[in-house]
């Protein structure tokens, strides 16, 4: 499950990205959502160390 949602981020995030390169979205729009996918990485990447028990 934790996997699954860090692949749904990346994919949120690569199509900001395509937004972004294609002016489709502004560049605080874009700010805005890699902030978002950042603080969220990091809380799954902590769920992630603790449920396996590892440091990563």
């Amino acid at each position: 499950m934790i996997l699954k949602s860090i692949i749904n981020k990346l994919t949120v995030l690569f199509i900001s990205v395509l937004k972004f390169q294609s002016d489709i979205i502004s560049e605080d729009e874009f700010r805005k959502a890699y902030r978002t996918f950042k603080y969220d990485i990091i809380e799954d990447k902590t769920d992630l160390e603790n449920k396996l028990n590892i440091k990563l």
